[in-house]
């Protein structure tokens, strides 16, 4: 539901003109498919990238490893963890 009013807030602030507001929404919008995931894990693997898959919480693992220097990236639709 929340994705939803996400959605609509989004297109709300879009079709008045303030994107940088927009964006924000939109990001909160979008759902993440497990089919989607998968397909990013074989292409980071195809191009030799190494990927870790949480299968619970982890954003004390995602913050240590991206503090020590671990990882490059993390990718996350966490919207409560900002590192």
């Amino acid at each position: 539901e929340s994705r939803d009013i996400s959605k609509k807030r989004a297109a709300e602030l879009l079709s008045l003109g303030k994107i940088e507001e927009a964006r924000s929404f939109m990001r909160r919008s979008v759902d993440i498919t497990h089919a989607m995931a998968l397909a990013l894990i074989k292409e980071c693997r195809k191009r030799n990238i190494d990927c870790i898959v949480a299968p619970y919480e982890a954003d004390a693992q995602l913050a240590y490893l991206n503090v020590k220097n671990y990882a490059q990236l993390v990718i996350t639709e966490d919207s409560d963890l900002i590192l």
